[in-house]
């Protein structure tokens, strides 16, 4: 029993039964109000600690003392934070992704087009993350939530059938258009017509393929 809790015990001791009960109380009462306190100010903790030092739900269950220890009680205890993060961010106010969950921490750190121009030349999740002070699996997310698949890339850059490089110039996807655009098979009528695309990232794709094929620009 904690010191405090035997320190009470002795003073009910000395009271009457009926007293003691409405003291005891009381005091019960308190505890109960300040760890409803607690507990907000736990959940606020945690988004803070998420949104400020960057720390992940499982980073966060190990400060909480949970299970670190790489295995299932581990994907648990990140689990169980994930939850609080979600319970934290709607008492402080905070929008998140909502098809990850998680807070758009990447704020202007990670812009379309640059993120896209970098995958284009080559780049991977890692060395963007590292280049604009993020992380990988959040450089991932924002890609896909643009649309932005290396896959896809690859794809469009290396495609040989007519049918699917015309599909790739014909896609509302411009990670699709600048990424064909570098084909070196492409047709010369879908590389002029990419030349004058309306998105900056893939006419600057198709002038540097006419470039390095000896053309000048459209």
């Amino acid at each position: 029993m904690p010191a405090a809790a035997e320190k009470l015990a002795e003073e009910l001791a000395a009271m009457s039964a009926t007293e003691a009960l409405r003291v005891v109380e009381a005091r019960r009462q308190e505890h109960l109000a300040m760890a409803d306190a607690t507990t907000d100010l736990r959940l606020r903790a945690m988004v803070r600690a998420q949104l400020e030092d960057k720390l992940t739900a499982a980073q966060i269950a190990e400060e909480l003392g949970l299970p670190a220890t790489p295995g299932k009680e581990r994907e648990t205890s990140a689990a169980r934070v994930r939850q609080w993060l979600l319970e934290g961010r709607k008492l402080v106010g905070v929008k998140y992704d909502a098809q990850s969950g998680r807070p758009p921490t990447y704020g202007d750190k990670l812009q379309v087009n640059d993120v896209l121009q970098r995958l284009l030349d080559g780049a991977t999740f890692a060395a963007i993350a590292a280049a604009t002070d993020t992380a990988g699996p959040t450089v991932a997310r924002f890609a896909r939530k643009h649309n932005i698949i290396p896959a896809e890339i690859t794809a469009a850059r290396t495609a040989t059938a007519a049918s699917k490089m015309k599909r790739f110039a014909n896609s509302s996807n411009p990670a699709h258009r600048a990424a064909v655009a570098m084909n070196p098979h492409l047709p010369d009528d879908l590389a002029v017509r990419l030349e004058n695309d309306d998105h900056p990232v893939v006419r600057s794709e198709a002038a540097r393929a006419a470039a390095e094929r000896g053309e000048p620009a459209a």
